[in-house]
């Protein structure tokens, strides 16, 4: 029988040997952060949806199999029904589009891409991340599910650091240059660096189960280090910012000094967001010289300003042409048809404004942004009152862990793109989005496991 993740059913310890029936659930995870994404703007299928199609068949055979209390709805189903109204919306405005569309994608995506094929990642992409929900939801009974979902998740960030490390070594020769290699597995350094900072936190949260044997807490101990120097050798000044912060943030969560209400952490995201509008509009009339400027103030080179500036300018003209309903979700490199750089060095037409607040305004128009900031804060309430509601020590960290992640998201996607609602042509961001759905929906059971 191969090692796999599980729990002994006599001491209720973490090791690695025998199989558990949610297994098969297990390896969908890690298949799923550990495999590279080849999605292009042209909605080109992937071995990627031959996962999520497995997982919704387990998820339907489960759910049909058994009744389960913890399964009723709440806000978060509503967020995500509100979420894939608008996309439908957003899409059936735009019908009438669909040649300048098509031509779009073909001009982008060297010849091929249809419009359908981009709907149909669009309704995957969110049913994907819907799943990921569900499926933490199902699969968090006793102790001994989390603790392997948690340590999955560890293993598999892990492996994804360790690819990274080595493409740096080889790439660079140990020496730390910004967009010195490309991340093999997700291509985009930011997205690899978020992977890592996950696994980090979570490992954290792991490392206090006192259930672990001294095995797994060396291996967990060891991820630490790795996940550590897999941020390190990504060079995004981004990810540093946000690993630091979410850190920090867990540890106050996690020690209990956070006594401070929900409503005061709500109220510091909206005027964060009206922040951000703020700029966005403001920079939406800015003439290009004055981009220029600040770019080469802010950055030498005066490529990442430029490009993240060019990006905004852009969303602000697809916005005011659909200002209701967006110009369709995932259709913003369509839509859009400006290469930028990518990277420091690559000019290519991309998929997304790297602002989720912005591409929510350009591609799903006021109804989209509604929908995301009600998801947000469905998400953030949702993980903040079950973390209230933990006395153990273990899940209190767990629950602390996902909360930091969460609320470093809802402020990280005012600069880059969204988690919560990834743009369907970019694979690694729907990759990361079922992690975290998944991550919330364990969640849920947590409070009767306590008890």
């Amino acid at each position: 029988m191969p090692n796999t993740v599980a729990m002994s059913r006599r001491t209720g310890r973490l090791s690695f040997h025998g199989l558990t029936k949610g297994m098969i659930i297990l390896g969908l995870i890690f298949a799923v952060l550990i495999h590279p994404p080849t999605t292009g703007l042209g909605g080109r299928p992937t071995p990627f949806h031959l996962f999520i199609a497995a997982a919704e068949a387990l998820l339907l055979l489960r759910v049909m199999s058994t009744r389960q209390t913890h399964l009723a709805i709440n806000n978060i189903d509503r967020a995500f029904a509100l979420i894939f109204i608008s996309v439908l919306l957003s899409y059936i405005f735009n019908l009438s589009h669909i040649r300048e569309i098509t031509y779009g994608l073909q001009v982008v995506n060297g010849g091929t891409g249809t419009m359908w094929k981009v709907i149909l990642l669009g309704l995957v992409s969110i049913t994907v991340s819907y799943l990921g929900y569900r499926l933490g939801r199902i699969s968090s009974h006793t102790r001994r599910d989390v603790s392997e979902i948690m340590l999955t998740v560890v293993l598999a960030t892990s492996v994804n650091s360790v690819v990274n490390i080595i493409a740096w070594s080889h790439a660079t020769r140990g020496s730390l240059i910004r967009y010195g290699f490309i991340p093999p597995l997700t291509i985009s350094p930011g997205l690899s660096a978020s992977l890592s900072v996950v696994g980090f936190v979570l490992a954290m949260a792991l490392w206090k189960d006192s259930k672990l044997n001294s095995f797994v807490r060396v291996v967990v101990g060891a991820t630490l280090l790795v996940q550590g120097l897999g941020i390190l050798v990504l060079t995004v000044r981004q990810s540093y910012v946000m690993f630091i912060i979410t850190v920090f943030l867990y540890t106050v969560l996690a020690s209990g000094l956070a006594k401070f209400p929900l409503k005061r952490f709500v109220m510091i995201l909206v005027t964060l967001l009206f922040i951000t509008l703020g700029i966005f509009f403001l920079l939406a009339h800015a003439s290009s010289s004055l981009l220029t400027t600040m770019s080469n103030t802010f950055n030498p080179n005066g490529v990442d300003l430029t490009t993240r500036f060019t990006a905004l300018n852009s969303a602000w003209e697809l916005f005011t042409r659909e200002p209701l309903f967006g110009v369709g979700y995932g259709l913003f490199g369509a839509r859009n048809q400006v290469p930028m750089l990518v990277s420091g060095r690559l000019q290519v037409f991309v998929s997304s404004a790297h602002n989720g607040v912005a591409n929510a305004l350009a591609e799903m128009g006021i109804a989209g942004l509604i929908s995301l900031f009600f998801m947000g804060y469905a998400a953030t309430k949702y993980s903040w009152h079950v973390r209230k509601q933990i006395n153990d020590p273990f899940f209190h960290a767990v629950s602390s862990a996902v909360l930091a992640l969460i609320i470093v998201e809802m402020i990280s996607q005012l600069i880059s793109n969204s988690v919560l609602l990834p743009p369907p042509a970019d694979a690694s961001s729907v990759q990361l989005a079922f992690i975290y759905w998944t991550l919330i929906g364990m969640l849920a059971p947590l409070r009767k496991v306590s008890l």
